[in-house]
């Protein structure tokens, strides 16, 4: 947090508005912190409250604003929540989602099909509780059961406390995987002819039961009227975004936007420009057109080129395209959203460190 507060005259020199910061709550970093264990507290790695307030009014006194990374799909297992529900301890007990599951020989057979995100099934056999519980995400990441009205409280309570401390927004992560059916019937096969035991990769099923459920979007939309809150006052308004990428769909990606009457995210993070799979004229004008004709009348575009996810412009698609993505993302009409280094061409350097490379991912706007 001190490294970023240090680079504030650069950032003011590229003329950059906002800094977003990826995720630094206090985590094991078993998934570059997207599994938070207290999402009131800063991990010791980046700094302390303290380095965050220094840094948030350095940012104010120069004009700027910060948006924050809220992942609120899942926890870190050694979060206090999960400890509680994993004894059943009182209102925690069904804070995640927990089923049985039958255990013969030391092999525990899972509820259904379901498989995490990184492969294999997303059940985990807890030998506490005597239940397997559900992550999208790695074991490490129990998804939280949003289906509680308890639960959605305990995320609007982190939204009040971060936004008032005065960031000036939130980016909403991984999001379509709120909500899980209820039913738990074994999700579609992409090849049906595939025998049922072999399925480890999370590419070989439909996820109709696990992604984007009805309900999700008023969820979402229930975050955006708890940050209106915060609002009211003139030049305070809060930002939200969400990475609503649905990948091959378009229009659900579109509805993260919200309606004419229903305000949601002031928009889903357009994410065209880093999944072209060729890079060429053609491909920009597609990746650029999609977007344009499927946005609904009177919303506000985005760009991006580079994100924590991607490798950089320069390892990615050649150092001698830099200049002219960075001068695509910045002529198109909406919000150039870059990551930090792709405005001097930085290129990425492998790393088995993995702290290090978190360290690192803290993209500006």
């Amino acid at each position: 947090l001190t490294g970023i507060q240090e680079k504030l005259d650069h950032i003011v020199y590229l003329n950059i508005k906002t800094i977003w910061i990826t995720p630094f709550y206090k985590s094991p970093l078993k998934d570059l912190g997207y599994g938070a264990e207290d999402f009131y507290d800063i991990d010791p790695m980046f700094g302390s409250m303290s380095d965050f307030e220094s840094l948030l009014a350095a940012i104010h006194d120069r004009g700027l604003k910060v948006i924050m990374d809220l992942i609120p799909n899942h926890t870190s297992d050694k979060h206090r929540w999960f400890q509680l529900s994993r004894n059943r301890t009182g209102k925690y007990t069904d804070y995640y989602i927990w089923q049985n599951c039958s255990q013969t020989a030391g092999s525990v057979t899972p509820p259904n099909n379901w498989v995490s995100i990184f492969g294999d099934s997303g059940w985990q056999f807890d030998a506490v509780r005597q239940q397997c519980y559900f992550h999208q995400f790695g074991k490490e990441e129990p998804d939280l059961n949003f289906h509680n009205l308890a639960v959605q409280q305990e995320i609007h309570d982190i939204i009040k406390f971060w936004l008032g401390k005065g960031i000036d927004g939130f980016s909403f992560s991984a999001v379509k995987f709120l909500l899980e059916a209820t039913h738990l019937r074994d999700e579609p096969q992409v090849n049906k002819s595939q025998n049922p035991e072999t399925i480890t990769a999370y590419s070989q099923l439909y996820h109709d039961y696990t992604t984007t459920q009805v309900g999700m979007h008023d969820i979402i939309r229930s975050f955006r009227q708890t940050m209106n809150q915060f609002s009211s006052e003139p030049g305070r308004y809060r930002f939200m975004g969400s990475d609503g990428e649905e990948k091959e769909d378009i229009e659900a990606t579109m509805m993260y936007y919200g309606t004419t009457f229903t305000q949601e995210a002031d928009f889903p993070f357009n994410l065209n420009l880093i999944n072209m799979k060729n890079l060429s004229g053609n491909s920009v004008f597609e990746a650029v057109n999609l977007w344009m004709k499927n946005m609904p009348a009177g919303k506000w575009p985005n760009w991006a080129v580079g994100n924590p996810s991607a490798a950089r412009i320069s390892s990615r698609v050649g150092k001698e395209y830099v200049n002219v993505m960075n001068m695509l993302l910045l002529t198109l009409p909406g919000t150039p959203v870059t990551y930090y280094g792709e405005e001097i061409g930085m290129e990425n350097i492998a790393s088995e460190n993995v702290s290090e490379v978190h360290i690192n991912s803290n993209p500006v706007i």
